[in-house]
């Protein structure tokens, strides 16, 4: 979320579905899934389950769900930029779709 009263400023909230906030050299990244911003940095923030965060220019609070502000851990990722690559699909949802049969094969 964005506010008009709070410029150069994004909130991001998690549900369910996973989030995380990379940095590097002053610069932030929100994603869903840590392939995205790979290319960008290997710095990043896990937000937990109904924990939000405050994201300005080369700052990041972290607050849980009564709004009190948490610390969280910077994580460096270690596997290799090929692990997270598409495999020539466009998109990880098609390669995950193709992958199901071999993943799980049906007897």
């Amino acid at each position: 979320m964005m506010f008009r009263d709070h410029p150069g400023e994004i909130y991001v909230a998690r549900k369910d579905s996973p989030m995380i906030l990379g940095v590097q050299d002053g610069e932030s990244y929100i994603a869903s899934d840590v392939p995205a911003i790979l290319k960008y940095t290997r710095n990043v923030y896990y937000i937990g389950n109904l924990e939000m965060a405050r994201v300005k220019m080369g700052e990041i609070t972290f607050y849980n769900l009564d709004g009190e502000e948490i610390e969280k851990e910077l994580k460096t990722v270690e596997w290799d930029a090929e692990a997270a690559e598409k495999a020539g699909f466009e998109h990880f949802m098609m390669k995950e779709i193709h992958e199901q049969p071999r993943l799980f094969p049906i007897h």
